[in-house]
């Protein structure tokens, strides 16, 4: 793996500075603030590959590459190697040469275990100077193979030392994903002006975009309606969802680069994301052959005068040659390949129905396997054309798209004694079918759901497990093993319970079932699934609990089963509504509580058995609005909070919950008391909060929101949402904007002058900010009206630009 030869690669083909290097050269500031630099004495390490700066793109490779190959001397401090000041280009090439000289420093020691700590310094340094030569793509290539490496490398992940290291990769991967989030506004936002009626606009260009990526009632509305426009939010969601597939969908690229220098759209404005649209790639056979070209043009035309003949025989015949070499490749490409022939075409309304049935079987088939994207959504396209049945084939496609959550929520039998044994093995094949999916859609999780991947590869490491559990090729088998497994069993499970069966391998409802399904819940009726099963023993459970009389200290981990089956049985509480389960499930974790401070328990046993026990209580009072049982709750949870040395992120979970449950008393009994408590918790968690801890900057910000809705604190609110911006602007700038605006009312609370300046400069910087669209427009009024209310020397001025660029974003 060569770390800078793969940036070269991102860098050279996507950035436009580096791009523009490539083709031309660098700019002459650019080349000169490196000449200067070269001359420099921090620069001496670098003169050992060049002795002169290199300023051809190709000379410049060569050298970044001698660096990492061993010209990188262990001794220098790489992280530290000083920057250009004032030419930003210049500063991202040195930051590169300081990326390779570590690399090549460390040898084949830069991937070993534990990582080196220059892996959360150098590529963080790195990052932040390529995103400030806007170099995004670059800068988000460097973020997220340093981010592999330390995730999969640190033991503690989650320990403070390590959050606090990792700040750095933080704050460059936040200020990307703001520059992401920019584009894709800005780009939506131009978009819809486009698709205003009248003049030149681009009305069928976007038309077959969304009728590419399955919002066909959209496309047809546009092209047939000219009063219609897309909302800002559908085309911002086409925007993200092409800019995350254009490199995997080549109908869909050649549908953008359709609008290429297309007025009223400029899209090589947009440069960031169009050097993704108009990059040449290889990896698909379908990026090896032209039909991709022939269906965007033919596809537009669809949308707008209507396609010439020659068109609609281009078409068919780079159709033709496509499909043999497609094969079996490509599914969802070939299916809108067949459904456009179809609609180009006309004919037999029976071929929708069959396209219809092919594009459920490919759902079912993904769905199944763990491979569903948001790509997948195309698949709908042929549904809007079925005509007759259309009811039936809407229903086939959405049981499809839950196959593997109709498997993994089994319908109650109706049989249970002679289908226990067959019951408990389908059981454990569900399990298996669980564990293989979730390893399937770990390259894809939310970072909120990667904790356990991180403790599965630190097990991995420490040779705690036999076989590798994130091995894709091994869960992509697991997979298929569980469903064929499952299949033989429920076929002989037939004779058993056939009408069971039939849910299992074929649970289409039809319009009739469905309605009944939704309408069936009476006095001790549990409606599950299509099957509304009356329970008549509020006890009876399809398997028998273990017994577990008068748990004590003494029997092995007595303490653990009380609490097992008391999960066990708010668990089924939470599935059924049944009282009895809440009822036996609160008695049992109040038993382990109790067990629990029996003493020669460990501490995080004794906070995880008290947490629990409010825990159950509160499910109950949200069913049940008790307040015995909120009250209960909140006594548990402020027995933890008492007890010395909890860590630091489990205190945080149990304050969380206890706030809420005080102003959820506050509201119910109108007692100022819990209210005033859980503030001073709140101010707590705000002044021990980490400026590691990503989360900081939303602790705050609610309590600034609480403490701004009494008037008499809105000068701690403002010091509190001071606080909150500073954390957001270093690790969470997504939630900056809102932040600075609570933070400019909180000011304009107080009255002076001096908080009128204050909030004039917060929500100048929120104005700035937030992305293109309405939000912007707002804050550019209120910022406007500010202005006017200071009334200063050239407020007057700022306040009509501000409503000048409020008016142009209304325009478009």
């Amino acid at each position: 793996m060569s770390l800078v030869a793969d940036l070269v690669s991102v860098a050279g083909s996507f950035d436009r500075a580096f791009v523009t290097w490539r083709a031309n050269g660098p700019a002459p500031a650019t080349a000169a603030a490196l000449t200067a630099f070269w001359e420099l004495p921090q620069a001496a390490p670098l003169r050992t590959v060049a002795a002169r700066p290199p300023l051809d793109w190709d000379e410049l490779v060569e050298a970044w590459l001698d660096l990492e190959a061993g010209g990188g001397e262990p001794a220098v401090d790489w992280a530290g190697l000083g920057g250009v000041p004032g030419e930003p280009v210049a500063a991202a090439v040195v930051s590169v040469f300081a990326l390779a000289g570590w690399a090549g420093g460390l040898g084949e020691a830069l991937l070993r275990f534990p990582p080196d700590e220059g892996w959360f310094l150098v590529p963080a340094r790195a990052a932040h100077t390529l995103l400030a030569a806007d170099a995004v793509h670059a800068a988000e290539f460097v973020v997220g193979r340093a981010r592999a490496v330390v995730d999969e490398g640190a033991r503690e992940f989650y320990a403070p030392a390590v959050q606090e290291r990792l700040v750095g990769l933080r704050e460059a991967a936040l200020g990307i994903a703001r520059r992401r989030d920019e584009d894709v506004a800005g780009l939506a936002w131009e978009l819809r002006a486009a698709c205003r009626a009248g003049g030149p606009n681009l009305r069928a260009e976007v038309a077959a975009l969304l009728w590419t990526v399955g919002d066909v009632p959209r496309a047809d509305l546009l092209a047939r309606a000219p009063d219609y426009t897309p909302p800002l939010t559908v085309l911002q969601q086409l925007v993200a969802t092409t800019m995350a597939w254009v490199r995997d969908d080549p109908l869909l690229q050649y549908v953008w680069l359709e609008l290429k220098d297309r007025p009223p759209l400029d899209l090589r404005r947009h440069h960031r994301l169009f050097a993704l649209l108009n990059a040449r790639y290889t990896h698909n056979v379908l990026h090896h052959l032209d039909v991709s070209a022939a269906y965007a043009r033919a596809l537009v035309a669809h949308f707008g005068a209507g396609p010439a003949a020659d068109l609609v025989d281009s078409f068919g015949l780079e159709l033709a040659t496509a499909i043999p070499i497609l094969g079996a490749d490509e599914p969802l490409s070939q299916l809108r390949l067949a459904a456009l022939d179809h609609l180009l075409l006309g004919g037999d309304p029976d071929r929708w129905r069959e396209l219809a049935g092919a594009a459920s079987a490919i759902l079912g088939d993904a769905v199944r396997r763990g491979d569903f994207t948001a790509l997948h959504r195309c698949l709908a396209v042929p549904l809007y054309y079925v005509d007759g049945d259309a009811l039936a084939a809407v229903e086939r496609h959405r049981a499809a798209g839950l196959a593997y959550w109709l498997a993994a929520a089994p319908p109650p039998p109706t049989l249970v004694a002679e289908q226990a044994e067959p019951l408990r093995a389908e059981m454990g094949l569900l399990e298996q079918l669980r564990g293989a999916r979730y390893v399937r859609l770990t390259p894809q999780l939310p970072p909120a759901y990667q904790r356990m991947v991180t403790d599965l590869r630190a097990s991995i490491r420490r040779g705690e497990v036999g076989v590798h559990p994130l091995d894709q090729e091994r869960a992509v088998r697991l997979t298929a093993q569980a469903w064929r497994e499952l299949g033989a069993l429920w076929e002989r499970m037939r004779e058993l319970d056939p009408s069971y069966v039939d849910a299992r391998t074929d649970p289409v409802a039809d319009l009739d079932t469905f309605a009944a399904a939704l309408t069936a819940t009476t006095p001790g009726t549990r409606p599950i699934g299509p099957f509304p099963v009356r329970r008549t023993n509020p006890d009876e459970a399809l398997f028998d609990e273990p017994s577990l009389d008068e748990p004590s200290l003494d029997e092995p981990d007595g303490l653990g089963r009380l609490e097992q089956r008391g999960m066990e049985r708010a668990v089924r509480y939470l599935q059924g509504g049944d009282g009895a389960d809440i009822a036996a499930a609160i008695a049992d974790h109040e038993a382990a509580a109790d067990l629990a401070d029996a003493g020669g328990v460990p501490l995080l046993r004794r906070v995880e058995a008290r947490f629990n026990a409010g825990v159950t209580r509160h499910h109950r009072y949200g069913r049940t609005g008790d307040l015995g049982d909120l009250r209960r709750a909140i006594e548990h949870w402020r027995a933890v909070m008492r007890m010395p040395d909890v860590p630091a992120e489990r205190a945080v979970v149990v304050a969380d919950r206890l706030v809420d449950a005080l102003l959820d008393l506050h509201r119910r009994t109108g007692d100022a008391a819990p209210r005033a408590e859980a503030g001073a918790l709140r101010r707590a968690a705000a002044d021990a909060a980490s400026p590691a801890d990503p989360n900081a900057a939303q602790r705050l910000a609610a309590l600034g929101m609480e403490l701004l809705a009494d008037p008499s604190t809105a000068g701690e609110a403002a010091d509190v949402l001071r606080r909150a911006a500073a954390a957001a602007r270093r690790s969470d700038p997504r939630n900056l904007v809102p932040i600075l605006n609570n933070l400019a009312i909180a000011l304009l609370t107080g009255g002076g002058a001096a908080e009128l300046d204050e909030a004039v400069a917060a929500l100048d910087e929120a104005a700035t900010t937030a992305p293109i669209g309405p939000l912007r427009v707002r804050l550019l009024l209120g910022l406007a009206d500010l202005l006017d209310r200071r009334g200063g020397p050239e407020d007057a001025a700022r306040a009509a630009a501000a409503r000048e660029r409020a008016a142009e974003l209304l325009d478009g």
